[in-house]
């Protein structure tokens, strides 16, 4: 097991995003403004999509990493 944190987000990330498209916090954005001709509450979707996916390939490549390094025999030095 970790300890340096990165074991627990793979239960913070979810909760996260959660967090993050729940009506409450969409209603901060759906206002009637554009952002480069996207409706504002669009591209905060996309955003929150985007940042989500690129942390879940992060957090996945990281646990992936660790796991098969506890796999590997020891090294003894030959």
């Amino acid at each position: 097991m970790r300890s340096d944190g990165v074991s627990d987000l793979k239960w913070a990330l979810p909760a996260a995003l959660v967090i993050l498209l729940m009506p409450p916090v969409l209603l901060l954005f759906d206002r009637p403004m554009l952002i480069g001709g996207i409706p504002l509450l669009h591209a905060y979707l996309f955003l929150v999509w985007l940042v989500f996916i690129g942390a879940t390939a992060w957090l996945a490549r990281r646990l992936f990493r660790d796991e098969e390094s506890a796999k590997a025999p020891p090294w003894d030095g030959n």
